[in-house]
């Protein structure tokens, strides 16, 4: 899945990371973080750590003049997954504007209007959800289904009303 960001002029950009941030890719600067990760994590002994990191130190030799004999940008960097851990959210106040225009009119051909407890509901389920959201981009909050969604926001959000089981 590519990540795709709209520039308001209606440019489409496809988001890229470079190779050293691909914990897969032999020799990145990622996969070093990895192995030193699972040096402490799995107390791997000091001999078998002083190998890891020499056969690394080879490997990032083998990156570094791959990645700059590379004549193409392709092979330098690919589609992101996601967005970077420093990103930032940003929301134009205009689109912010238009959503409510939309939901406006909609609410106003169907002649129906919510009561304080639903709008209390939904509003507490948008803010449950942008604060994840906004975690999730960041690396800190990852779920591996709907049910550790709900889960999640059952443990978070107790007492709030739409955000338990």
């Amino acid at each position: 899945m590519a990540l795709l960001v709209e520039r308001e002029d209606g440019v489409i950009c496809q988001l890229q990371e470079s190779f050293d941030q691909n914990e897969y890719q032999s020799g990145s600067k990622a996969q070093l973080e990895k192995i030193k990760e699972n040096i402490a994590i799995k107390n791997i002994d000091e001999e078998k750590a002083k190998e890891l990191l020499s056969q690394h130190k080879k490997d990032r030799e083998d990156f570094l003049n791959k990645r700059e004999n590379a004549k193409h940008w392709s092979n330098k960097y690919f589609p992101a997954g996601g967005l970077p851990r420093d990103s930032v959210l940003v929301v134009r106040t205009q689109a912010l504007i238009d959503l409510q225009e939309r939901l406006s009119q909609e609410d106003s051909k169907k002649n129906t209007s919510l009561d304080n407890r639903s709008e209390t509901t939904y509003l507490n389920i948008i803010g449950a959800m942008l604060e994840t959201f906004i975690h999730h981009s960041h690396g800190e909050v990852d779920f591996a289904s709907e049910a550790k969604l709900r889960e999640f926001f059952s443990q978070k959000y107790a007492g709030f009303k739409g955000l338990t089981e």
